[in-house]
């Protein structure tokens, strides 16, 4: 019971946070993330590292209307391979804030994608 108040009282207060969505005002974000893991069968063992870091900021042009610019940068790395795979992301949008505090967007995406040992380009909606 303990653990579901505390996760009510901090979902509430991530809302209230977040909850500025007047002309002017501006929101940044960030996110990382990294994982570790190793399997090991009979005679074999295998090791995979990830690694993630991305970061947002958007300006509200509008009341509940953000535009919206995305970096991300991604690299994973595993045994069975001499060399790792990367990918780094611009990205830009807009997004539409609810009066429920829920958002609907849109963005468009340049990615670079480092596989064998080649960087490659693309895009993404």
């Amino acid at each position: 019971m303990k653990k579901i108040f505390v996760l009510v009282a901090a979902s509430f207060f991530a809302v209230s946070v977040f909850a500025q969505f007047e002309q002017g005002k501006h929101r940044i974000g960030g996110s990382t993330n990294l994982e570790f893991s190793t399997i090991k069968s009979k005679g074999t063992d295998y090791s995979t590292n990830k690694f993630f870091l991305g970061v947002g900021y958007g300006y509200f042009a509008a009341n509940n209307l953000s535009t919206d610019i995305e970096l991300d940068f991604a690299s994973i790395k595993d045994s069975y391979e001499d060399h790792g795979d990367a990918s780094f992301d611009f990205g830009f949008g807009a997004r539409y804030y609810f009066p429920s505090k829920i958002f609907a967007g849109a963005s468009f995406s340049l990615l670079s994608i480092k596989y064998d040992d080649e960087w490659r380009l693309g895009s993404g909606i």
